[in-house]
């Protein structure tokens, strides 16, 4: 049955010291000021849990509308970079009378995770997955599978992001390098798991990522493509609300620092939720209800690689 949710219902079930870098990994400057997306984007209804396809040219949201009942996903295109995004549309192909919520890509845009309670799932809110031929055709993707028991259970999960690593582990003949990271509630509160696509297809038993996670809210993760930087949210001890939380490792095989919180200049005294990293890892989009949105609303904050100018 379909849920009527708010935004700050959204922050409760939706609900890094940094170790320091390898010598080839980029380096960034400082986060800017967020910026709402605009009218355009955002409406009277609660949009969140937005992701940016790898080309940049597709913003997918997640939309409660009440006149609906339930959470669908829409997409926002633009023509290029520099324009400006397009009515978000319905993404029909996917979008059932169920919640479908929380897309996320692979890397060459052709895989998309999202989580959904229809029918066919293991209880609650499952991850599922669905394929496309053309990375550049947003109505495209073929019927969703669900991800199994590997990755769904009884408890609710959501909140997906892959990681992939080139060339898996040579030495475990089940390893394809693809890391599938998502938020479960057992019934306790979010927590983030890991789970090792195989070789086949299949994604392995997920594991809790101890070094990330809290008594707290702990949820949709999103990492930078070399695997080195992740960002969350949360509401555990140093939040003020629900913030944005980053940690660090130096290789993508070791555990996570210590999470450090975004910091004033992005997180506000309410809640900032979900955030989404662009392929490039100068655009950080996130859902927020703080002064400037319309219930709920996405925004997004830059920063600009060292030595590049910031033209996003």
């Amino acid at each position: 049955m379909a849920l009527r949710i708010t935004f700050a219902f959204l922050m409760v079930v939706a609900l890094a010291l940094v170790t320091p870098p390898v010598a080839a990994s980029p380096q960034f400057g400082e986060w800017s000021a967020p910026v709402n997306l605009g009218p355009i984007v955002n409406s009277a209804n609660n949009e969140f849990g937005p992701a940016i396809t790898p080309n940049g040219l597709s913003l997918y949201i997640s939309v409660f509308s009440p006149a609906k009942g339930d959470e669908d996903i829409f997409v926002s295109h633009r023509q290029k970079r520099t324009a400006p995004w397009g009515i978000p549309v319905s993404l029909t192909p996917i979008n059932t009378t169920a919640n479908e919520r929380v897309p996320a890509f692979s890397h060459d845009g052709l895989v998309m995770f999202f989580a959904s309670d229809r029918g066919g799932g293991s209880g609650a809110t499952d991850i599922w997955m669905t394929r496309r031929n053309n990375p550049r055709d947003d109505f495209g993707w073929g019927p969703p599978v669900n991800l199994g028991p590997g990755v769904n259970t009884a408890a609710g999960e959501a909140g997906p992001t892959l990681f992939e690593r080139a060339g898996g582990d040579d030495e475990d003949a089940n390893d394809s390098g693809a890391v599938l990271i998502f938020n479960r509630d057992p019934g306790t509160g979010q927590d983030l798991y890991m789970s090792v696509r195989g070789r086949d297809g299949s994604f392995g038993v997920a594991t809790a990522i101890t070094e990330l996670n809290t008594p707290f809210t702990d949820a949709r993760a999103t990492i930078r493509s070399d695997g080195l930087e992740i960002f969350f949210f949360s509401n555990r001890t140093g939040s003020r609300q629900a913030d944005l939380w980053t940690a660090t490792r130096s290789r993508a095989g070791d555990p996570w620092s210590a999470p450090v919180n975004v910091g004033p200049v992005v997180n506000s005294a309410f809640g900032e939720i979900q955030p989404y990293l662009s392929r490039d890892a100068r655009t950080l989009f996130f859902a927020s209800n703080r002064p400037g949105s319309n219930n709920g609303d996405i925004w997004m904050t830059t920063r600009a690689e060292s030595g590049q100018p910031d033209d996003d």
